[in-house]
């Protein structure tokens, strides 16, 4: 199996829509290093850059603004008073309690960050499934 082809695809796992990472492994070998990894997001929020929403998760709001993308397809987050370049389809970031997956963006120019956009998948749970492994969950409140 060729993990790389697959990453940005969604699947449906206990009635819940997750996306592989770029962190799932690349050519799968039967080795314990072998991993799947999927985000699930408790907010799907389609952002342009400068667009700032409020959501609520886990019983906390968070002020999430979209700051801009970058060439690369990086996603620049504001959350709170912290600012972050997100990679797409990669490992979210943690701002305090919260975890953000960028799992799609697009920079359509290099001015004006309002056409830009980014699909943030906002309170990601991450997945990994191992070979011969448990299934390892990161949840939206890491302790």
């Amino acid at each position: 199996m060729n993990g790389s082809l697959a990453t940005g695809k969604t699947l449906k796992l206990f009635g819940s829509e997750y996306t592989i990472s770029a962190d799932t492994t690349d050519s799968f070998g039967g080795t314990t290093a072998d991993k799947v990894v999927l985000f699930g997001g408790a907010d799907i929020q389609v952002m342009t850059g400068g667009q700032t929403i409020t959501t609520s998760v886990g019983g906390t709001s968070y002020e999430v603004k979209l700051l801009g993308v970058t060439a690369a397809g990086e996603a620049v987050l504001q959350v709170g008073g912290t600012s972050e370049t997100v990679a797409r389809s990669a490992t979210s970031s943690n701002f305090g309690d919260l975890k953000i997956y960028v799992k799609d963006s697009a920079q359509l120019s290099t001015t004006d960050q309002t056409q830009n956009v980014a699909t943030l998948l906002i309170g990601a749970d991450k997945l990994t499934i191992g070979h011969q492994a448990k299934l390892k969950r990161e949840t939206r409140r890491l302790c």
